[in-house]
């Protein structure tokens, strides 16, 4: 039977974030690792570039195999089995959420940048590989809003709750990928860029 307990993952570029609930909203444990697809790179160019070169499910099992990791290491902090966790959700800039899921990074590698899949739907832990968890457990995969305004910047939005008010707001999300959003007499702009080489010298 489903043990009703909710993980949260944010897959970043460089960090790997979770946090377990229980149905109630309690935050029961979290944690954070570094994506062991920076060893590839610390970026966000560099994974794709190896998923180009036919790397793509080595990228999709490094990061799956942490994100299971994580569950079991969040588990055991909360007393319970990872089995029990039967709601997963998942936010991500759009290339890593490509490569959590094995989908291609080819089409957003060059112009017009359109990519494979926006997600936003839902799909099986089995489908992922993630073995510690129940195999019918849902996992969302949030949406993302195009190429590089990914699902972690959308997520970010729809928590912050800018767009609910009348005024002139601006969220920036400053990752390894940089993304901001300006919510402007009920319009939404976004845009992204590399943040990341401007902290790391």
């Amino acid at each position: 039977a489903f043990g009703s307990y909710g993980f949260a993952l944010d897959v970043g570029t460089t960090t790997l974030a979770a946090r377990l609930y229980d149905t109630n909203g309690k935050l029961l444990a979290k944690g954070s690792r570094l994506n062991p697809q920076t060893s590839w790179g610390a970026d966000v160019v560099s994974p794709m570039e190896a998923d180009l070169k036919g790397q793509g499910e080595k990228l999709s099992w490094a990061v799956r195999a942490a994100v299971g990791n994580m569950a079991e290491e969040l588990s055991a902090k909360a007393g319970i089995s990872p089995g029990d966790i039967d709601a997963v959700a998942v936010t991500g800039n759009t290339v890593m959420l490509h490569l959590l899921t094995g989908t291609s990074t080819e089409p957003l590698s060059h112009a017009p940048f359109a990519p494979r899949r926006l997600f936003g739907e839902t799909v099986a832990a089995a489908e992922l590989g993630l073995a510690s968890l129940q195999p019918a457990a849902a996992v969302y995969l949030a949406p993302c809003a195009a190429a590089f305004v990914g699902a972690d910047l959308v997520t970010a939005v729809a928590a912050s709750g800018i767009c609910k008010t009348g005024a002139t707001q601006l969220l920036a999300d400053i990752g390894t990928n940089g993304e901001m959003a300006l919510w402007h007499k009920g319009g939404l702009y976004c845009c992204s860029t590399a943040a990341g080489p401007a902290f790391e010298g």
